[in-house]
């Protein structure tokens, strides 16, 4: 790079003079770097549609598209305290009587009170046992059997653990090992507490059901602890009678005909339980599903019937520092809102779905005949077109919806379809959902210049921006160039002009 002599000799502001002599050269940087920069700023907003689109898409349609989806059936009890119900598809609309007899239960037993036993510190050997050898401590684990009047008659055992200890254990080690026995690698069996206050021990099955039950066998170990003619209370499975059928389960939750129940307390009388198909939720799935889209339709519709950014320029690096940092900001601001504005392909797509949502669709009715319906049939429509404003008037409103201004004044026809024919509503809206689906798929779909599931030509923009940093470096290495030659001739008239300079001083003082 030359000497850039700035006017010693010829008092000219030879940096000025390069600045417009160049101006040419520094535009052609200014447009390429405004607009790769307007460039960056329209891949952004395309973005922002995008997500708006794919969110859309990837929310209630998947679930919509399919007409059982709408189906959702609900059990109601009508004494809700003694069961909790789940309903599956599978279950019959139909009402039936039930009874709780008995609830899921863990066995338990109470020690008796151990003589000396003040701490879990204390030692078999301080509870009185001294012999060197060892003790054993054996738990038969098993269903219990009882006879007619109730009465224990039998036992069948599981498995048996045996424990085995020294007069050195601890009565702490012994709640340990009881806690962590097991029968033949299965999990933990029991849960036990020494309470030092009472100097007893608990101890209770680990899981609920008759199969959990436990005994000890007779030991001078399990005599010494309380536990051979401790208080014992134990578990039993839950019964409930559906229809007059009895039906067990270990756990309290029995599957049935598609209903999951689970039996929470114990009823003196029959009560009823009644399924039904959930309308409530037919009318919240409608919603959601047009609350999205009217989100999705909004957005698009804004940026498309935005004011153009076309008449706003890009500012340069002198402009922005002429300007305060408010009015760099509202300016940017409002080239960013305008990028989309009219987009053939924004246009596009949002004309086709608004169009879908117009379309006419064959409904199975209750009767079994077919009509052809559309949103309109349900009391759906957009706004008027006069009084709404232009990036309103693709919003849909439900007739009838309270948390509607709009529309919540009219009369609710969704809602009365739903009660009339919940089975016409979801073959309606089945097929709308997936013909929104499918469109939004294709309009999706990966091509030489776009991503898959990209509405826009992320490609192509990603190839032009890099394309913009080639035609940026070579215009500025013109422009450094450029103003390198001119400071190099103004550098050589500065010193012809110094020389002459001299020249003059010299034959001055030659004449003087």
């Amino acid at each position: 790079m030359p000497n850039r002599v700035t006017g010693l000799s010829s008092g000219l502001d030879t940096e000025s003079l390069v600045t417009s002599l160049v101006s040419g050269y520094q535009k052609k940087v200014d447009n390429l770097t405004g607009n790769q920069k307007r460039l960056e700023w329209k891949q952004d907003a395309w973005k922002s549609m995008n997500s708006a689109f794919t969110k859309f898409y990837n929310g209630p349609l998947d679930t919509m598209s399919m007409k059982s989806s709408f189906m959702k059936k609900v059990t109601t009890a009508t004494n809700p305290n003694a069961v909790k119900i789940t309903t599956k598809d599978a279950a019959m609309n139909a009402t039936q009587t039930m009874k709780v007899n008995k609830i899921a239960s863990s066995a338990f037993t109470t020690g008796d009170k151990i003589e000396g036993a003040t701490s879990g510190s204390k030692t078999l050997a301080d509870l009185g046992l001294t012999d060197g050898g060892e003790y054993e401590l054996k738990i038969n684990v098993g269903k219990f059997n009882y006879n007619a009047a109730g009465e224990f008659e039998s036992q069948d055992n599981e498995g048996t653990i045996s424990l085995k200890f020294t007069k050195d254990s601890t009565i702490d080690e012994v709640i340990s090992a009881i806690k962590g026995a097991k029968v033949d690698g299965s999990s933990a069996r029991f849960n036990a507490n020494f309470d030092a206050n009472q100097g007893r021990i608990y101890m209770s099955a680990a899981t609920t059901g008759n199969f959990a039950n436990f005994t000890f066998e007779n030991s001078v170990l399990a005599e010494k602890l309380g536990l051979l003619n401790g208080t014992y209370n134990d578990g039993s499975d839950a019964e409930i009678e559906l229809n007059g059928v009895k039906y067990f389960d270990a756990d309290g939750t029995f599957d049935i005909n598609g209903l999951q129940i689970t039996a929470n307390e114990v009823t003196d009388k029959e009560f009823t339980i009644t399924t039904k198909t959930d309308t409530s939720g037919i009318y919240d799935m409608v919603k959601d599903l047009l609350k999205q889209y009217n989100e999705m339709i909004k957005t698009l519709d804004t940026s498309y019937y935005a004011d153009s950014s076309a008449k706003f320029k890009m500012l340069t690096e002198d402009e922005k520092y002429a300007m305060s940092d408010r009015e760099v900001e509202e300016w940017e601001k409002k080239i960013k809102d305008g990028l989309l504005s009219k987009d053939s392909t924004l246009g596009e797509i949002t004309s086709g779905l608004k169009s879908l949502m117009q379309q006419k669709f064959e409904v199975v009715l209750g009767d079994g005949s077919k009509k052809e319906m559309t949103l309109s049939d349900f009391g759906i429509n957009t706004g008027s077109y006069l009084t709404t404003a232009k990036e309103e008037r693709g919003v849909l409103h439900i007739d009838g919806d309270k948390d509607d201004i709009v529309s919540k004044s009219a009369e609710d026809k969704l809602q009365a379809m739903i009660d009339s024919d919940p089975d016409a509503v979801a073959d309606f809206f089945s097929k709308l959902a997936q013909k929104l689906r499918d469109t939004m798929f294709n309009q999706m779909k990966g091509t030489t210049y776009s991503s898959s599931f990209t509405i826009y030509e992320d490609k192509l923009m990603a190839q032009q921006y890099s394309s913009y940093n080639t035609q940026i470096a070579t215009a500025q290495e013109r422009l450094n160039k450029k103003q390198d030659a001119y400071y190099a001739k103004f550098a050589k008239m500065e010193t012809a002009m110094s020389k002459l300079n001299q020249v003059q001083q010299n034959m001055s003082g030659y004449f003087g």
